[in-house]
């Protein structure tokens, strides 16, 4: 697709993509776009979003947040390149994101997560990963501990990754259970692999590697 000129809000738009890119490693949202060039419709944003990618200036996965995408300009070799994946598709549904599979324990693997506390924790967790334009692909819930498959930026890291989705849980367990606000509720640790074979074993080893000691913060 060939790229086509653009409107003065349009081109405020890409340069406001570009800039949040570059300055912070991943897409912004419709929100975050209007206020930065101070439109308050998110719809008209939108629109102008929908334009960019038709032009052929970005990319976006429909309904998913953080998932625009610049396409740089384009040499004649990589148009010939990017034409041959667009008839053979072999480019569809790729993204440049990393997916881990994570991890970790209570403090002293007390069983917080009693069932009618885990839809709770499944609805916590997706909703962090929506904020963060993260994908939740998996959760597994156990009385003392979580783990979660998640495709996340390729500058998130896997402990950026766990401390987020560890805060995001501190409320609901904390007025669930009806614990002081100061309470430790994580285990020392956490389990980061991209095998999703290994990491059984690694879960089993991260609770049996807890000590009832009060090395670190855990919170």
């Amino acid at each position: 697709m060939e790229s086509k000129p653009l409107t003065n809000q349009q081109y405020k738009v890409l340069r406001y993509i570009d800039k949040h890119l570059h300055d912070k490693g991943f897409p912004p949202t419709l929100q975050e776009i209007g206020v930065a060039i101070g439109i308050t419709n998110v719809n008209a944003v939108r629109g102008h979003v929908l334009a960019l990618e038709k032009k052929g200036y970005i990319t976006k996965a429909p309904d998913r947040a953080r998932s625009i995408h610049i396409i740089k300009p384009l040499s004649p070799l990589s148009r010939l390149k990017r034409k041959m994946h667009k008839i053979l598709k072999t480019d569809k549904g790729v993204y440049h994101q990393v997916v881990y599979a994570l991890a970790w324990v209570t403090y002293q693997k007390k069983p917080y997560f009693e069932k009618t506390m885990r839809d709770g924790v499944v609805k916590t967790l997706s909703a962090e990963c929506l904020k963060r334009g993260w994908e939740l692909i998996q959760t597994e819930t156990a009385p003392d501990y979580i783990s979660l498959v998640v495709k996340v930026w390729p500058n998130h890291s896997p402990q950026l990754v766990v401390r987020r989705c560890q805060n995001s849980l501190k409320n609901l367990i904390k007025q669930t259970l009806d614990l002081q606000s100061d309470k430790r509720l994580w285990g020392k640790g956490y389990v980061a692999t991209t095998s999703l074979d290994l990491l059984p074993q690694m879960i089993e080893r991260l609770l049996n590697n807890q000590f009832s000691d009060s090395m670190g913060d855990g919170k």
